[in-house]
C-alpha cells in the first residue's frame, strides 16, 4: 500500500513515506496437502534498531568469542 495523506490518519497505517512496510518475514510449514504460515510485518524500524543497540551492548561487555542470538536473550 502506498501512504497518502489519507491513510497516513488511519491507526495502523503510519508508514514512512513511500514505503508500504519497513520489514516484512514470512516463516512457512509444509506437508502433505497443506501450508501453515506465519507472518510479521513492522510498519517502523524502531525493534529492528534497538535490537541492535541492545545487542551491541551485550557484546561489548564479553571477551571476543563465537555467540549466537541465544546468548543475547538469555535462552
Amino acid at each position: 500500500m502506498r501512504t497518502t495523506p489519507e491513510n497516513r490518519k488511519i491507526p495502523g497505517h503510519e508508514y514512512p513515506p513511500g514505503l508500504a512496510m519497513a520489514g516484512e518475514h514470512t516463516v512457512s510449514f509444509s506437508g502433505m496437502g497443506g501450508r501453515i504460515e506465519i507472518a510479521r510485518r513492522a510498519s517502523t524500524r524502531d525493534h529492528f534498531a534497538s535490537g541492535a543497540i541492545r545487542a551491541a551492548r551485550w557484546a561489548a561487555a564479553r571477551e571476543p568469542g563465537l555467540y549466537d542470538m541465544s546468548h543475547i536473550l538469555g535462552l
